[in-house]
C-alpha cells in the first residue's frame, strides 16, 4: 500500500512559523504538527512536510515574507522594505537591514553580486511539491539523510554546539571540509599557537557534523 501525504494547513503552518523569533528545526515542526502520526515513517513526515513548505513558501512570498528551508533552520521572515539591505543570515535566521538603496549594503553588495547575476534553479521545489515522490524507495542515500535527522534529535546539543564552532551559514560536504582545515590550520598544535584541546575538540565537532550532514 502506497503512503499518503499527511495534510498540514497551510494557514496553520504560517501562524506557527510566524509567530518563532528564531529558526526552528524540521524535528520541532513534525512533532508540532505529527504527533498523532506514529504509524507513519520518518520519511512520509519529512517529505509531507517539506511538501507543505514549498507550498507555502510561495503564498508567504505573495504576502510579503521570505521562507528560508533548511533543515537544521526553518525561518519564516517579513521581507525587509525598500531601502533596506536584503542579505539574509540563515544562522541567526535575520535580514541585514542597513541602509541599502540598491538592495544591498556596502558590507553585502560584493557577496551577493555573483548571486544576483547567476541563474538559479531549486530541483528540490519540482521534488517535493510533486506528492507522488512520496513513494521514493529506501535507496541507500534516502536512509542516510533520515539517519541525519534521527542522530540530530537525539544529540542536538551536542550538534548545536559544533554548527556554533564551525560558525559557516550553510553545511556541505565542501563547506564543512574547507571549514575543518581552516580550522586545523589554527589550531593544530604543531603550530605556533595551536591547541591540543581545540583540535581535540574541533575533531570531535567534525565528526559529528559527517553523521548529520552526509559527508
Amino acid at each position: 500500500m502506497n503512503p499518503e501525504l499527511i495534510i498540514i494547513s497551510e494557514n496553520q503552518l504560517f501562524e506557527y512559523l510566524s509567530e518563532k523569533e528564531r529558526p526552528v528545526m524540521e524535528f520541532d515542526i513534525i512533532k508540532h504538527f505529527m504527533e498523532t502520526c506514529e504509524q507513519q515513517t520518518l520519511y512520509v513526515k519529512h517529505f509531507s512536510l517539506y511538501h507543505a513548505l514549498y507550498k507555502l513558501k510561495h503564498s508567504a512570498g505573495l504576502k510579503g515574507f521570505y521562507l528560508h528551508l533548511d533543515c537544521m533552520r526553518i525561518r519564516l521572515i517579513r521581507i525587509p522594505d525598500n531601502g533596506l539591505c536584503g542579505f539574509y543570515d540563515p544562522v541567526n535566521g535575520i535580514f541585514c537591514n542597513s541602509h541599502a538603496p540598491s538592495g544591498f549594503c556596502i558590507l553585502h553588495e560584493n557577496e551577493c553580486r555573483n548571486y544576483l547575476n547567476s541563474i538559479t534553479y531549486d530541483y528540490l521545489h519540482d521534488f517535493y511539491t510533486d506528492p507522488d515522490n512520496i513513494t521514493f524507495g529506501e535507496s541507500e542515500l534516502l536512509r542516510k539523510l533520515m539517519n541525519g535527522i534521527k542522530v540530530y534529535s537525539c544529540r542536538r546539543r551536542d550538534i548545536d554546539e559544533a554548527i556554533e564552532f564551525f560558525g559557516i551559514g550553510r553545511f556541505s560536504k565542501k563547506s564543512v571540509s574547507d571549514r575543518y582545515r581552516e580550522l586545523a590550520g589554527k589550531y593544530h598544535p604543531d603550530i605556533p599557537g595551536g591547541s591540543d584541546e581545540m583540535m581535540k575538540k574541533l575533531n570531535s565537532s567534525y565528526m559529528i557534523l559527517k553523521d548529520v550532514f552526509i559527508l
